[in-house]
């Protein structure tokens, strides 16, 4: 599914302007199987299968070590229960691009964050909230944003990032 950009489209708090940002969100099949725009960008249909499936695989492995990592009964506990087999999984791999920004659009927030600079050859793992409560903190969601760049250089450029949203099967 393709989100344009759109003014403050998607906030998750209706007290703060949303995100300016364009997404190609990639479902399971049947989900994605009439969204994908194979006429006007051949071969992303393919290419989007393949990294969601790398993606998914990775996650799978990171699951199993989290249970052994645990010492569960069984390690295979949380891939379990993250199986794809299900039509209802809504698992998404969402590509994420957001446009340069001018200094007239930028309003800083000012709180105590940690930058997550990119290393090359390596993902970054957020827990998430639900895998927090399934582990009784033993794991630690972190909080995380996407925040304005400081300086008017880094305004300028664009930015991309994909993300895994794991789910649970329902």
């Amino acid at each position: 599914m393709y989100n344009k950009f759109t003014k403050n489209a998607e906030s998750l708090n209706p007290n703060r302007p949303g995100d300016l940002k364009e997404a190609f969100n990639i479902c399971n099949d049947t989900q994605m199987e009439q969204l994908w725009p194979d006429d006007e960008v051949p071969g992303l249909r393919s290419a989007g299968q393949q990294f969601s499936q790398q993606c998914w695989t990775l996650a799978q492995r990171i699951l199993l070590l989290m249970g052994h990592g645990l010492r569960l009964d069984d390690p295979s506990y949380f891939s379990r229960l993250h199986a794809k087999s299900s039509a209802n999984n809504s698992t998404t791999l969402r590509c994420l691009f957001y446009p340069p920004l001018n200094h007239d659009s930028v309003a800083q927030s000012r709180r105590s964050v940690c930058p997550a600079t990119p290393v090359s050859g390596t993902v970054l793992v957020n827990i998430g909230d639900v895998m927090a409560r399934w582990t009784a903190d033993k794991l630690i969601s972190t909080k995380h944003r996407v925040v304005i760049p400081e300086t008017q250089v880094n305004r300028a450029k664009a930015r991309m990032s994909a993300c895994c949203l794991l789910h649970a099967s329902g």
